[in-house]
């Protein structure tokens, strides 16, 4: 179990999203004590995870990134995969990610073909996208809140967040684009059709 926070400003930031953390940021820890690691991006999103180390041979410190993605991830996924079999399911993702080369229909078709209980959010730095999503039966949580500030998607809240709060549906993998003005929720719908 790990924590995931993702506060989309849709200005530059404030100071809610400091605010917005502070009061959920030892429920996060709660979910992941061994390692605490936070991401800004463009004075608009700002990233943090909280891993609890389960899996591979060293702790994964979240968010993964490198020059284009930062990775947020909270899951276990039962699948046969490649890589070395010491390596964490959020390491094998975040390779797979990079394979994609932000090509959306790649990164859905990759999101649909995951098998387990997950959450995720995805930052593509070079398409100002974040995206978030949990698995098609919702087994993980991941929660919303929006504000005048920005939005909030996170794996849990705290009870003094003031913002009207929802479980995310479990429809498919939604994002938002920076570059919009309104930060419109898109979504790639899970392929539901039986083959």
């Amino acid at each position: 179990m790990c924590g995931i926070f993702c506060f989309i400003s849709k200005t530059d930031f404030t100071g809610a999203q400091e605010e917005i953390l502070s009061h959920c940021q030892c429920h996060l820890q709660n979910r992941g004590p061994d390692e605490t690691s936070r991401l800004e991006f463009d004075s608009r999103v700002l990233l943090l995870g909280t891993v609890l180390w389960q899996q591979g041979a060293t702790p994964c410190r979240q968010p993964v990134e490198d020059d284009r993605f930062a990775l947020l991830f909270n899951g276990d996924l039962f699948m046969d995969r490649d890589g070395p079999p010491e390596d964490s399911d959020t390491r094998w993702l975040f390779r797979q990610i990079v394979a994609t080369r932000g090509e959306a229909e790649e990164l859905r078709e990759l999101f649909g073909v995951l098998k387990g209980p997950f959450s995720l959010v995805l930052l593509d730095k070079v398409r100002r996208r974040v995206y978030f999503g949990r698995d098609c039966f919702g087994r993980n949580s991941l929660l919303v809140a929006v504000s005048n500030d920005g939005i909030v998607v996170s794996s849990v809240l705290g009870n003094k967040v003031q913002q009207k709060t929802v479980e995310l549906p479990p429809n498919g993998i939604y994002y938002m684009d920076l570059a919009e003005d309104n930060l419109d929720l898109h979504i790639y719908p899970w392929n539901t059709k039986k083959e």
